[in-house]
């Protein structure tokens, strides 16, 4: 493994949004646009009720299985005490989240928060220049990650446990896909004196071992040949990583292995089956296309093209991108189960790549229609679009 030093590089590997038109977007703001405006300012008040909170560690909850404060811990989110046993047996509920996997006790929730204050605060950093954000931002990146009183452990061994039954499942490696976007956001933060090369390197450290932990441990090789979300978005979690590591040493296996996980996951005519078996089928559906994007992104900066793969079925990429465009567009019209039908304001991303690579205006539509819900509810997200 080796780990590059391209800190300076202006040219960031950015996956979860276009760096180049949020660098756009700040060239607007700063002419005097006020189309942000509104934008702008929610971010703005967001960020600064974080300068004052307390940064969480991964120690913070209950003692793991493994006996280290330092594992994350959780159990899983559809994970629920057997009501039949009075004792800690546990069962799994499809399309049912138990409130307690989101406890004090466990670190999903705390996680999930830690990388959405470092989203905000490096965002709020990139568009005001103020290192007040980019200093928050550090201290909390120290505080989960780097400090060797309060970091993560880089694996995720006792992630999903099911009580009662084990001690952590494979399906746990799905609570670090946010993390692709986190580590798109700190690369905002290199401009500021609060993040040094040092201290990037360590990060870049961090990932390179959890990324060893994926392709190595029993969880990672177990979840790797899942034919559904967790198959592809393990790899777009590995790609990701590599990427911001500065290693792009085995891309050609990441490449071989998404061409195999398209062919077993998405039909001739686009739909996604294991997505649609579930009861939340249509956020399934579409979370399950956000992974095939999020690794076609990340396999594109190491020169690999798995958004023009047609695989032996002839099925691919577009296709699913085709089938669930009108029901992004009218989730009504959603003729599978009734669960999760919300459409994911999240993947709007995904559908601006989706258009600049196939060219099909329904594909605009769709992001135009997202970008529109974001506006209407003064979205802070709407930073990262093109709206003008």
């Amino acid at each position: 493994m080796r780990i590059t030093d391209d800190f300076g590089n202006s040219n960031y590997k950015i996956i979860s949004f276009d760096y180049s038109l949020l660098k756009s977007n700040l060239a607007y703001v700063n002419s005097g646009g006020k189309l942000f405006t509104l934008s702008l300012n929610v971010l703005v008040e967001e960020a600064n009720k974080l300068l004052t909170a307390p940064p969480f560690s991964v120690v913070d909850g209950d003692l793991p299985p493994s006996g280290d404060l330092h594992d994350f811990y959780s159990i899983g989110k559809l994970s629920w005490m057997n009501p039949e046993e009075n004792n800690n047996h546990y069962v799994r509920r499809d399309g049912e989240s138990n409130p307690e996997a989101f406890s004090d006790k466990y670190d999903l929730k705390r996680f999930e928060r830690v990388l959405r204050r470092i989203n905000i605060l490096s965002l709020a950093f990139f568009f005001t220049s103020d290192n007040r954000y980019a200093s928050k931002a550090s201290n909390i990146i120290d505080v989960w990650f780097l400090n060797n009183t309060t970091r993560m452990n880089p694996n995720m061994n006792n992630a999903s446990v099911q009580k009662g039954v084990n001690d952590g499942m494979a399906i746990g490696i799905i609570f670090t896909v946010s993390l692709i976007e986190t580590l798109d956001h700190i690369q905002l933060l290199r401009t500021s004196r609060y993040w040094s090369l040092n201290k990037h390197k360590k990060m870049q450290q961090w990932v390179a071992q959890y990324t060893k932990w994926l392709e190595s441990s029993k969880f990672g090789r177990q979840i790797s040949k899942a034919d559904n979300n967790h198959g592809s978005w393990f790899y777009a979690q590995v790609a990701s990583y590599k990427l911001f590591s500065g290693n792009f040493e085995g891309f050609d296996k990441i490449f071989d292995e998404a061409k195999k996980h398209v062919s077993a996951q998405i039909e001739p005519d686009g739909r996604l089956p294991a997505e649609i078996e579930r009861v939340s089928s249509f956020s399934y559906s579409v979370y399950g296309l956000r992974s095939f994007a999020t690794l076609a992104k990340a396999l594109s900066f190491a020169g690999y093209s798995l958004w023009t793969y047609k695989a032996p079925n002839h099925s691919g990429l577009e296709r699913a991108f085709s089938f669930l465009a009108p029901y992004m567009l009218d989730k009504n019209a959603w003729p599978y189960n009734n669960g999760g039908k919300n459409v994911d304001d999240t993947s709007f991303s995904i559908w601006r790549n989706a258009y600049t690579v196939y060219k099909n205006p329904q594909h605009l539509h769709v992001y135009n229609h997202i970008v529109t819900m974001l506006k209407e509810k003064g979205d802070w997200r709407m930073l990262y679009t093109y709206y003008r």
